[in-house]
Parts: C-alpha cells; sequence; structure tokens
C-alpha cells in the first residue's frame, strides 16, 4: 500500500468514526441503550410505588402545594409542642432500637437529664420548641458552676461531653422534623 492510499484510508476511517460519533463522545447505540435502561428503572420505581400505596390502601390524589405546607406546619407544631421529658424519651429509645451500647445510652440519659432539669427547674421550659440558643448556653454556665452528684466542680470535658450529647439530640430533633432550626447552631461549643 502506498502512502497516498494509507492517508485516504486514515481519512476515510476518520469520516466513518466522526459519523457515528458527532460530538466524539458517545455513538447513539450507546445513548439509546442508557435511555431505555432509564426509562426501565423509571417505570420500576412508579410501579413499586403503585403497589406501596394499594398494600397501605391509599389512593395516589395529588395534593396542592398549599395544603401540603399547612399541614407540614400543622405538624411542627404539634411536634414542638411535644415536651423535653417526652423527647429525651423518644431519642433514648431510638438509641437503644438502633443497638447502641448499654453505655452510649446511659451516657445520653445522663447528659440530657441534666438538661431536662436544669431547663424546668431553672429556666421553666417544658416544651422542646421553647428552647433557645441562650437557654443552652446558661446550661453549660451552670454546670461551671454548680457542683455534680459527687460534690466537685464538673471539668471542662465533662461539660463538653454533655455539650456532644444535647447537640446530637437536638440535631435528632430537627432530623424527626420535631425543630425547624437547630436552637445549637447558634451556641458557641464550651472548649
Amino acid at each position: 500500500m502506498s502512502a497516498k492510499e494509507m492517508k485516504e484510508r486514515a481519512i476515510l476511517q476518520k469520516k466513518v468514526s466522526q459519523k457515528h460519533t458527532p460530538t466524539g463522545k458517545h455513538s447513539p447505540k450507546k445513548t439509546q441503550v442508557t435511555e431505555a435502561r432509564a426509562k426501565a428503572q423509571r417505570t420500576k420505581l412508579d410501579v413499586q410505588a403503585n403497589t406501596r400505596a394499594l398494600v397501605v390502601g391509599e389512593e395516589e390524589l395529588p395534593k396542592s402545594p398549599k395544603s401540603e405546607g399547612k399541614q407540614q406546619s400543622l405538624q411542627a407544631k404539634r411536634r414542638a409542642e411535644m415536651t423535653v421529658e417526652h423527647a429525651v424519651d423518644d431519642y433514648l429509645q431510638d438509641h437503644e432500637g438502633g443497638n447502641h451500647s448499654e453505655k452510649t445510652v446511659e451516657w445520653h440519659r445522663t447528659a440530657l437529664g441534666l438538661l431536662q432539669t436544669y431547663l424546668e427547674e431553672q429556666r421553666k421550659i417544658t416544651r422542646v420548641g421553647e428552647v433557645d440558643s441562650p437557654d443552652i448556653s446558661s446550661w453549660f454556665t451552670h454546670m461551671r458552676k454548680v457542683p455534680g452528684a459527687r460534690g466537685k466542680i464538673r471539668s471542662e470535658r465533662t461539660i463538653q461531653t454533655y455539650a456532644r450529647s444535647a447537640r446530637a439530640f437536638f440535631h435528632w430533633l430537627v432530623r424527626q422534623g420535631t425543630l425547624t432550626d437547630n436552637p445549637f447552631a447558634r451556641v458557641v461549643f464550651p472548649k
């Protein structure tokens, strides 16, 4: 084969490859396969959702965004009126159900019990929705000044440990939808 023939063949091969991949990315066949897979996956998920709705006995009725927003705000309000005691109990049960160690559950019980007692006795707060960042900050100060069960002032490390438990608790309340925002987000964490 001459150099001229080789050059013509290379040009022809290049044209053929450009014809199949106009952008140079994927051939039309690969795009069709990808689209077919995506369509099949969407269909499968729709069937599963419809089956679940039938099993639960719900009909698929489109909800208006306005009524959905009202329902969510009512649920959030109802949850925010939950007592601190009830929320702590739910949190501890969630930990026990999550297969956490007894020591972890006991640690949370101690820290959140101290928080609950402080909020009720010192701040007169019984509802989760009433807790704000100044309440948490004042709890830290209270723990620094008031001796613990053994009559000693708590170390900063102990206070940090209790603070981690309370922070996890409030994050959990937000994830559960009980609170819309986390009061711990505006608190300076003890150092």
